[in-house]
Parts: C-alpha cells; structure tokens; sequence
C-alpha cells in the first residue's frame, strides 16, 4: 500500500495488475476502509470496468465483511465468470449465510457456470455453517465424480469442521483417517477445536499430539497436554 502512494506521487500509472495485488493486499489486513478508497480510485481510472477488477472487488469486499456491496457489485457485471460466483458464494459463507451461499451456488449451476476448487471451498464451508451434513457429504462426493475435481487439504478440513461441528467426532476422526491426502495443523486444529468445545477429551489429546508431531513448538496443543 505504501508502493502504491509512491507511485501515484512518482506520476506512474497504475494497471489492472497493480489494482488487482492492491485490492488482495486490503483483504491480507482486513481493511475494507482502504479497500473502499481502492475501489473509488478504479471508478474514477475506469479500471473499474476489467472484469478482473471486478472480481477483486466482490473478494474485497465479501472477505472484509460488507457482503451487501460485493452483491450489489456482482449484480452490476454483465458477464460473471466463475471467480465472480466462486468469491461471493466464499463471501457469503465466511460471513455465516450459508443458505445464500447454497442458494447462489444452485443459480451458478442454473446459469451454466462450471464451479472449481474455490466454488466447493465456499458450498462445503456454508453446509458447515448450516448444519448440513447429508448436503455437505454430497457435495463432497460430487466435486470429484461430476466435475473432477481432486480434493485438497481446504476441502477436507471443511469436511472435518463440518463433521465435528454437527457433534458427529467419531465420523470426523474417520474421515481423518481415510484422508488421501497427509492430514495438516489445520485439519486437526479443526478437530480439537469441536473437541474442546465438545468436551471430547481423548480424541482432542489424539489431536493435539498429531498437531505437536507436525509443529512441535504449537502453543495451543502444549497448554491442552500440559493441562
């Protein structure tokens, strides 16, 4: 953001490449103020008007909380792509309205837009949020037979939150298990979160210990086996 001053000051013109990595850097400090401040600045450029500005807006502003504008954004654009679909149904389930985000996902599929590995990050996130386990289940399946899509470490820890989450810890620590994938900090931190919350005590210790195996200086496993 800083580079960003300079240069404006230095008389260069910014292009669609530099607004795009301006607007990511808003959303990496949460400051939709700044974010607001970008998005006036394209308007008055007509960078605006590229769709991958666009789209960097509706992420811009769903992931820094103003959900209502990153809307009103993706119902301006004549053409949305996946990345417009993909942001606004992650929006929506980030900010925990997760039948928005299902029912955006059913009007993306209606409106003949092939979903991708971001699209099914937000509709899984979004069951969780819903307690929507059949759903979620299905959906989980469907990525990879209808649309060959491999799951990746993200899905399976929204797999793993929506489990645990819905109180169901036996299925979870299964689905763990059964990963193709070497399970990561983040996919048994989700685990012992449920299990605190929950009061599992052994499987959130089976937790901690294979998250100190991964990071052995992890603070928060150390309090809990230490405790």
């Amino acid at each position: 953001l800083r580079l960003f001053k300079m240069m404006l000051l230095s008389e260069c013109e910014p292009d669609h490449i530099t607004m795009g990595n301006l607007l990511r850097g808003c959303v990496e400090i949460s400051s939709l103020k700044l974010g607001s401040q970008v998005h006036c600045y394209n308007l008055k450029t007509g960078l605006v008007l590229e769709q991958f500005i666009t789209n960097g807006l509706i992420d811009m502003y769903a992931k820094c909380g103003s959900v209502g504008q990153a809307r009103r954004i993706f119902d301006s654009m004549d053409n949305q792509d996946v990345v417009s679909w993909s942001s606004l149904i992650v929006g929506y389930a980030q900010s925990g309205f997760g039948e928005e985000a299902l029912t955006l996902f059913k009007e993306m599929k209606s409106s003949g837009i092939e979903p991708n590995h971001v699209t099914f990050v937000g509709v899984l996130t979004a069951c969780s949020h819903v307690r929507m386990v059949e759903e979620g289940l299905k959906m989980y399946a469907i990525m990879e037979t209808e649309y060959g899509i491999a799951p990746t470490k993200e899905h399976c820890s929204c797999m793993v939150d929506l489990l645990a989450r819905a109180g169901h810890l036996t299925e979870a620590e299964k689905f763990i298990d059964e990963m193709k994938l070497e399970p990561d900090v983040v996919v048994w931190k989700t685990l012992l979160s449920a299990c605190r919350t929950q009061g599992n005590v052994d499987l959130a210790q089976k937790a901690a210990e294979n998250i100190l195996r991964i990071d052995p200086c992890n603070s928060t496993a150390h309090v809990l086996l230490c405790g």
